[in-house]
């Protein structure tokens, strides 16, 4: 299952490198917030949820509303797949849930780029880095949209 950023839509296509399988969940954006809160209700009614991937996650909605918008409508891969936005809020990345996930055998994989234009990749890699393997690309934007295991 993949969760679309606040403002995207059909835009999973990108990501087809990381191999979803039917038990994995991810998602971009906003959407790799709902795709952990998707995954943490699943886990706690005793679904089974192999793969958590976050894809640019971040913490301050403030700071990822005033840039990401424009930086979806200039880049050529996402701005076909804008649509409404929805309202947002600050993400609650909670560490006893992520820990729960984490206990439960969840695998967490966090993709961040080092040059985001959000500004908090280094606080994305610190928080992250506890609970699975964050891919820290640091020549890469927010768009990590190019990379890809087989470069």
């Amino acid at each position: 299952m993949y969760f679309s950023d606040f403002c995207l839509q059909g835009e999973e296509k990108i990501f087809d490198f990381l191999n979803l399988g039917i038990y994995d969940v991810a998602g971009l954006g906003y959407g790799a917030y709902e795709a952990f809160c998707y995954a943490y209700q699943r886990v706690l009614h005793g679904y089974r949820v192999q793969k958590l991937v976050l894809i640019a996650p971040f913490f301050d909605s403030k700071i990822y509303l005033h840039e990401v918008k424009k930086m979806y409508k200039n880049h050529i891969r996402f701005a076909k797949f804008l649509t409404q936005e929805k309202a947002l809020d600050s993400p609650d990345w909670r560490e006893t849930d992520l820990k729960t996930l984490q206990d439960c055998g969840v695998e967490l994989e966090v993709y961040i780029g080092g040059k985001s234009q959000i500004g908090e990749s280094k606080k994305v890699l610190e928080f992250f880095r506890k609970f699975g393997t964050v891919y820290y690309l640091k020549n890469f934007s927010h768009f990590v949209d190019q990379f890809s295991f087989s470069v």
